[in-house]
């Protein structure tokens, strides 16, 4: 679903790191969470996921912010329609540069001159989640 999302200029440098081996998920969950606490960051989304997704692009693309933004909504959308619950692992592009956060990125295989913009935490969730209910007047035409 991901690379199915617009990118600017239809570049489409976007790379996705898929995280299934348990012990890559815990790693990472530990290793961002001590970086979240050195560094006052609110940590959060790591519950129980059974799948990361890191979405990175290459630094030259003045768009791979957005790019890889369009591609996690997808990919949230897609889960959605299957009953697979996701989150937007904010933590982690806090704490990307950081290390051993970036070592381990790194060591995922993240290329080299890439960043990582988005990451997806994947899995079955054990309650059913609440809409909250939409903010009204936030929509404004200019006439």
């Amino acid at each position: 679903a991901g690379y199915h999302a617009p990118s600017g200029h239809n570049m489409q440098t976007w790379r996705f790191t898929v995280l299934t081996r348990q012990p890559d998920i815990a790693e990472l969950k530990e290793v961002t969470r001590q970086a979240a606490e050195r560094n006052k960051v609110y940590f959060y989304g790591f519950e129980n996921p059974q799948v990361i997704i890191l979405i990175s692009n290459d630094g030259r693309n003045a768009d791979g912010c957005q790019d890889a933004s369009c591609a996690a909504e997808n990919i949230m959308l897609a889960a959605a329609s299957y009953g697979i619950g996701s989150v937007w692992l904010n933590p982690l592009m806090t704490l990307r540069a950081e290390e051993p956060v970036k070592s381990l990125l790194d060591r995922y295989g993240i290329p080299a001159g890439h960043t990582v913009w988005a990451a997806v935490a994947l899995g079955y969730p054990v309650n059913a989640g609440v809409a909250l209910q939409k903010k009204e007047n936030v929509v404004f035409f200019v006439e």
